[in-house]
């Protein structure tokens, strides 16, 4: 491996240099459909472009150029090579993905010099002021050759479109028009099935053959699944705390590819944890309602079950912490154990996918904000039954109105082991309840305070005493007392006044996330 000890050549020979790549805009790219299929091949094409064309297709270019990283997008290599062959080498490259994919991906690339003054850590991060330079110049113009009348594509509905045999599926296949960019995906997804390892494959760590055999056809079938409500879906979308600030820090290319392979791994090997954990499917051996679109570096999205997501979540949660401590460059990394947060939309399986995504990284962000001190944060919004549009918008739809004052409902972001603690209470007074009756009382919450307070204590008191006693130790737990007389709603400052909140509205809101405590029916106790 070059490192910052090499000796740089200059006097008209070569000077070795950090060469960064990137690939701008992976999530229109991958998630610029609704379907399944081109979401796979998207995936897959980049995966291949990432983690194996590049690199070989520079060493070809550039003899002697040595990989530091490839994975999730983005890459790192060592070049020894005058910038005017390094600048052609892009260009090719660059050109080879614009090809391939449609005109759907693009590349670009910085370049630093491996200066014995500035070392690796100088080179690279001048790489990436190079690079974030050429992404912010303007596209160039091109013309303008669509007819006035044609076809708009299938699946992404933006590009102009040509006829073509499309692959059999639930309706037995056909004729339809996709773009090329959605063609490049579907042909991408077809391919892969003969070679080459997806995201799916690596979150399973099985061969391929038996990877593509063991993935769910599509979303429908992943919705149908999710024993609480049949067509729900829960869509994750992960990502690495800090883990920028991380590699910043790093002074030499073996370290840093060190690292980011230890990443990469350690995400890799929490998300099958993850599935094994959540999915009983996966140790027997048969078809997992669950897909996994995303996986490289310190990013992941999944799609699973409604019912299950919650519990995937948390297993990531955890399962990479784990992973983390088992692994050497990353647990000596900094002064907090690295995490990962979480965003997790609850949503129809019909829903527009690429919207549900976007709204998957609003959560994300949102949940970066719990993060800290060697934890990460999950945030989770039931979106299936709302019009899409920014969550902070959603939750305000989702507030109570007829109050004096306003109400925001929940109490999100939380840590994994406050949401974990939530799940278990809710699992508690279902049990207790029954889910029927449960539903009943967490529905109360929109009456606001006082008039829940009547209402839950009227219900309470038809159970008999024993059992009152338990769902008022588990009401306890989320800090609503026996008195009940505020449910455990809390004022908290927000901009533009003061609202209350109270982690019994986690309960209601999430209710298609949680999973089936066993008793799908009001308990025998209660009158």
């Amino acid at each position: 491996m070059i490192d910052s000890a090499r000796a740089i050549r200059k006097g008209g020979r070569t000077v070795a240099f950090v060469v960064a790549w990137d690939f701008p805009s992976i999530h229109r790219w991958v998630f610029g459909t609704d379907r399944a299929v081109e979401i796979r091949g998207a995936s897959l094409l980049l995966d291949q472009f990432n983690r194996e064309d590049m690199s070989a297709r520079l060493r070809a270019a550039l003899p002697g150029a040595e990989t530091v990283f490839a994975a999730g997008g983005s890459a790192v290599h060592v070049v020894d090579a005058d910038r005017e062959t390094i600048e052609a080498a892009g260009r090719s490259l660059r050109a080879e993905v614009r090809r391939r994919t449609g005109d759907g991906l693009d590349l670009f690339w910085g370049v630093g010099a491996l200066e014995g003054a500035t070392g690796f850590r100088g080179a690279l991060a001048a790489a990436f002021r190079d690079l974030h330079r050429r992404r912010g110049a303007p596209p160039a113009a091109r013309a303008d050759a669509e007819p006035p009348f044609v076809r708009r594509c299938v699946s992404c509905g933006a590009e102009p479109a040509e006829l073509g045999c499309s692959e059999p599926a639930r309706d037995g296949g056909g004729f339809e028009w996709l773009g090329p960019a959605c063609r490049a995906r579907r042909d991408a997804a077809a391919a892969g099935r003969q070679h080459g390892v997806s995201a799916w494959a690596r979150a399973l760590g099985a061969d391929r053959d038996d990877a593509e055999e063991r993935r769910a056809r599509d979303f429908h079938e992943i919705g149908e699944a999710a024993g609480r409500r049949s067509g729900y879906i829960g869509v994750l979308y992960a990502d690495g705390d800090g883990m920028g600030r991380r590699l910043q820090r790093i002074e030499s290319a073996a370290a840093y590819g060190s690292f980011a392979g230890a990443l990469d791994e350690a995400i890799a090997a929490a998300v099958r944890g993850a599935l094994r954990a959540t999915m009983p499917e996966f140790d027997e051996g048969e078809r997992i309602p669950a897909d996994v679109l995303v996986l490289g570096g310190d990013d992941v999205v999944a799609v699973v079950p409604a019912d299950r997501a919650i519990r995937f979540g948390l297993e990531l949660m955890r399962g990479f912490e784990q992973e983390a401590r088992g692994r050497e460059p990353l647990a000596r990394s900094g002064d907090d154990p690295p995490s990962v947060s979480v965003g997790i939309a609850i949503a129809r399986q019909d829903q527009p996918f690429r919207e549900v995504v976007g709204i998957c990284e609003e959560l994300l962000r949102s949940a970066k904000r719990r993060a800290g001190a060697g934890h990460g944060g999950i945030d989770v919004a039931d979106i299936s039954q709302t019009r899409l549009r920014p969550i902070d918008q959603v939750r305000e739809e989702l507030s109570v109105k007829n109050a004096p004052e306003p109400y925001r409902l929940g109490t999100s972001p939380w840590t994994a082991d406050e949401l974990a603690r939530l799940q278990g209470l809710f699992g508690a007074l279902e049990r207790e309840f029954g889910t029927t009756r449960l539903r009943r009382l967490l529905s109360f919450v929109r009456l606001g305070p006082r008039a829940a307070a009547f209402e839950i204590a009227r219900l309470v008191g038809r159970l008999d005493g024993s059992q009152a006693c338990r769902v008022l130790d588990a009401l306890d737990e989320l800090g609503i007392g026996r008195t009940a007389d505020l449910l455990g709603w809390s004022r908290t400052g927000e901009e533009g006044g003061v609202a209350w909140q109270t982690p019994l509205a986690d309960l209601e809101q999430l209710w298609v996330g949680w999973p089936l405590s066993g008793n799908g029916k009001a308990t025998e106790g209660a009158r």
